[in-house]
């Protein structure tokens, strides 16, 4: 921009062009800076200011309209630094003064091409940069943040941000002047041996260079970055909020989707920002008349970077309102939260003698000491009149002395105060969700992350949407190693190590991919990990469990970690006592009674259930055992239904690709009707009267808690009937099928929770030390196993069977399955689990398991010089299979077989 001397010097040139000369050209381009309200013309060579920082947006295109009136421009050019809305108020201001042909030039766009401006990147289409922002601002390293473009035709294309580590294919990173050179010593380590570019490009200078682009219609040379869409939109209607993914489109574009409204009066269109706060509506639609209605809604977003949203009512039917008489409203013990964007969001921490509470809204946050719970509640009411849609978070640790009955009481005192969304979080979720955002670490699936503390680890992987702990315990460097982490943080605040002792853990880690952490500054991102959609998506945990049960003096069982809903269930002999306690243990000094029992003397054993439905539902119930011998059903052959194939194409992470024989009475899987006949066989067949849906769930709950063996059809028989020409395995005599064997077994399969199994055999083993536990079961087709199995999860994901030790877990609830999966999971009425995928396939959890087992055994025996004579089998804390399963898989199979 120039002075306003130089203005006073070319106004006469300014009336001249524009207003005397009849015959212009409308060559002209108006330039409107929404962030300071300046307004300039681009002539061809020269740059004309009309007003440099009006009062209002309003006040600046008066001054426009005053010097050039819409007939003499051929279009006008907007900068938006801000937020959609004052786009829109400046799009709308100009519209009304007569200038309808408008582009927005978005600022990052601007940004993005200031910083790879001249830069020998030499990029194929489709190749990726790192462009890293933050250091014009002395940002720290570990602040900074990397946006991610694209090669294209026409120029570059923004793809993410925030995404430093996620993209590990590009070759080229480009760091914006002003980096230190000890960061640029560090984003060198880190990045390794791609190439640095370092961008010169003064932005202030740059944007003239860039708007003059724009008018005379080029491309920078190719280094454009183009236009993009930062938001979604959220179509809203009755209780309902549908989102429409935008982020990331190239302007001008249309989308169009159908929608069934149902019988909603109105339709809102609001925009999503991926900001705190209330979101933009866009438009209304009201409906003249009640129906239940499908609507096409298009969207068109042109170069003004605006949407604009039509409706049309596609098809209309009758009121789905039913006429008759309601039920009862109820109110849920556990509202669901809202799904609009928190109004103001309370952050709750018990420091022993008072409570920490910040408040946290677009606005920023504000922290506060506050002596009783009570004083927290008042004081929250006296920051929001928006209870319904604000969120309240209570930081559970291991150190505060907030007991499980009060925290239900602050739960309950909330929500009769207006507050319905109250969450118990584990303050480790919050600090490990900060970590991870604080370094931008976002894991991926297949990756893992080690967590070091000076007295212990976790191990973090992705599950789903949300992240998980998969493995945590004391201090162990072996145990950090084994699990092969691509990246290592060493937590160091309270300046544990020296940098000797550092430097020396360092060595001893597999990973060479090390963080340390000394210092954790919440103040930023705290707000950012609970409204961000982004931080949801990468940074925040499953709801996990920070407890474990311990039934004093009896034993101490471990859910520290386990996702939420779960149950547990634990036999507990009682011969010479008639009280228990059970205990919700925080750590070492903190714990808590959850319930005491008491039995008759002379009880031989108890069986405790703990049934877990939040961080502070807790019910603990016992059943006394009435006898110390248990019935074990007999598993018959002929309860087995057939399949087609006789062979099974196993594959693994190895090149080789075993094919496991099976003879054609072999049963892997059913349709639905052949599992229940065969479920009747197995249960007598004995008619009985038919009972309701929650009875039914109810009694095979309670049965599935006592742990009694499966007795449906579908478990693997590999029963091996004739001897073909290649070699088949064959079966153990009963006798031999579970010996506990003395030495251990040599051969080892080491299941986890994350899908893998670990082989740990003798020294003559040549082949892979793990293989993937997928099975993809398809109707009328062999069973695939392993590597194979998994690529098709991607195209088919309804044929394809995994978490296979979560199935086997004691703990598993069908009711609440991973939102993951694309089976379904159910118990029949006699306790067992049923699971059923696509093309009408059904099936159990030890069928999986078995066919696992022995594509992984023929795996082994194909790439070790000695017999496998027995087979040890490791299954996570939790996850079990009942004697008599294992008894008929090790028949099966040839081998005997022992829980290592």
């Amino acid at each position: 921009m120039i002075s306003d001397a130089e203005l006073n010097d070319i106004s006469p040139l300014i009336n001249l062009i524009v207003f005397v000369d009849s015959k212009m050209t409308t060559d002209v381009v108006a330039f409107l800076d929404v962030s300071t309200a300046a307004v300039a013309l681009f002539t061809p060579t020269q740059v004309l200011t009309v007003a440099t920082a009006a009062s209002t947006l309003e006040d600046a295109v008066s001054a426009l309209l005053q010097k050039a009136p819409p007939s003499t421009v051929e279009y006008t050019l907007v900068l938006n630094y801000t937020r959609l809305q004052c786009l829109q108020r400046s799009v709308e201001a100009l519209q009304k003064a007569g200038y309808t042909n408008i582009e927005t030039i978005e600022v990052t766009s601007l940004s993005l091409s200031s910083n790879i401006w001249n830069l020998p990147l030499n990029c194929a289409n489709g190749e990726l940069v790192l462009v890293v922002a933050g250091f014009e601002v002395k940002l720290p390293w570990h602040k900074c943040v990397a946006d991610v473009i694209q090669k294209c035709e026409n120029g570059w294309r923004i793809i993410d941000a925030t995404a430093l580590a996620k993209y590990p294919s590009a070759r080229n990173y480009v760091v914006s002047k002003g980096a230190t050179e000890a960061d640029k010593t560090e984003i060198g380590q880190y990045f390794g041996d791609r190439k640095l570019h370092m961008s010169v490009r003064d932005f202030a200078e740059f944007r003239s260079t860039f708007i003059r682009n724009r008018i005379n219609k080029g491309n920078l040379d190719g280094y454009e970055v183009l236009p993009y869409c930062h938001y979604d939109l959220l179509v809203k209607f009755g209780s309902e909020c549908l989102t429409v993914a935008l982020t990331g489109q190239v302007p001008p574009f249309t989308v169009t989707k159908e929608v069934d409204v149902g019988n909603a009066a109105t339709v809102e269109i609001h925009a999503d920002e991926h900001f705190p706060g209330d979101k933009l509506l866009v438009k209304t639609f009201k409906f003249k008349s009640a129906a239940t209605r499908t609507v096409s809604i298009t969207i068109n977003v042109d170069k003004t970077l605006l949407p604009q949203v039509s409706l049309k009512t596609i098809t209309t039917r009758e009121s789905e309102i039913a006429t008759t008489v309601p039920p009862p409203i109820t109110t849920s013990s556990n509202p669901k939260p809202d799904d609009r964007t928190p109004s103001m969001i309370f952050n709750i921490m018990n420091m022993g003698l008072g409570f920490l509470v910040a408040n946290l809204n677009q606005n920023g946050s504000n922290v506060v000491p506050l002596p009783t719970l009570n004083n927290v509640i008042a004081y929250m009411r006296n920051q929001t009149s928006n209870y319904s849609t604000a969120v309240v978070n209570f930081n559970i640790t291991d150190f505060d002395g907030a007991t499980v009955p009060e925290l239900k009481t602050f739960r309950d005192n909330c929500r009769k105060a207006g507050f319905p969304d109250v969450r118990m979080i584990p303050y480790k979720s919050t600090t490990f969700s900060l970590i991870l955002s604080m370094l931008q670490i976002n894991i991926q699936h297949g990756q893992s992350v080690a967590v070091l503390y000076p007295a212990e680890y976790n191990i973090i992987v992705r599950d789903g949407e949300h992240l998980k702990v998969r493995d945590h315990g004391g201090f162990n460097i072996s145990k950090v190693n084994s699990y092969n982490v691509d990246r290592v943080i060493i937590m160091n605040m309270n300046n544990d190590y020296t940098r000797t002792q550092l430097a020396n853990l360092k060595s001893k880690l597999r990973s060479k991919n090390v963080r340390v952490v000394e210092e954790l500054d919440t103040g930023d991102d705290i707000p950012f990990l609970l409204n961000s959609k982004a931080a949801v998506s990468r940074y925040t945990f499953n709801n996990f469990c920070d407890f474990d049960i311990d039934i004093k003096g009896h034993k101490l069982v471990s859910t520290r970690f386990k996702e939420i809903p779960f149950s547990v269930s634990e036999e507990v002999p009682v011969n010479r006592t008639t009280s228990l306690e059970v205990h919700l243990r925080r750590s070492e000094t903190k714990s808590e009674l959850l319930k005491s029992f008491t039995f008759a003397r002379g009880t031989k054993s108890v069986r405790i259930v703990v049934q877990v439905e939040s961080a502070i539902d807790i019910t603990v119930t016992m059943d006394v055992n009435t006898s110390a011998d248990k019935v074990v059903p007999k598993m018959t052959a002929d309860t087995v239904p057939v399949a087609d194939k006789d062979t099974v194409n196993v594959d693994n992470k190895s090149e080789f690709s075993p094919v496991l024989p099976f003879s054609s009475n072999s049963r892997l899987l059913v349709k639905p009707d052949e599992a229940n006949r065969s479920i009747d066989r197995a249960t007598g067949g004995t008619a009985k009267r038919k009972k309701s849906g929650a009875q039914r769930r109810k009694e095979a709950d309670l049965k599935a808690s006592k742990n009694e063996p499966t007795i449906l059809s579908g478990l693997p028989t590999f029963r091996e009937d004739k001897v073909d020409e290649a070699g088949s395995t064959t079966t153990l005599p009963e006798e031999l099928s579970q010996l506990q064997l003395d030495p251990p077994p040599k051969t080892i399969l080491t299941f986890t929770s994350d899908n893998r199994v670990l082989i740990n055999a003798d020294g003559t083993y040549t082949g892979t030390k793990e293989v993937l536990a997928y099975v993809r079961l398809q109707d009328g087709k062999a069973p695939e196993v392993g590597q194979k199995a998994f690529d098709a999860l991607k195209e088919h994901p309804d044929s394809v069977y995994y978490d296979i030790t979560r199935l086997l877990a004691t703990d598993f609830n069908p009711h609440h399955p991973n939102p993951s999966w694309r089976f379904k999971t159910s118990r029949h009425a006699d306790g067992k689990l049923v699971i059923r995928g696509g093309d009408g396939i059904v099936t159990f959890p030890i069928v999986l398991f078995g066919l696992v087992v022995r594509s992984t055994l023929l795996y082994i025996q194909e790439h070790v010089k000695s017999e496998v004579a027995l087979l040890g089998i490791r299954l996570p804390t939790g996850s079990t299979i009942n004697d008599a399963d294992l008894k008929v898989l090790a028949q099966r199979i040839g081998v005997a077989i022992v829980i290592a």
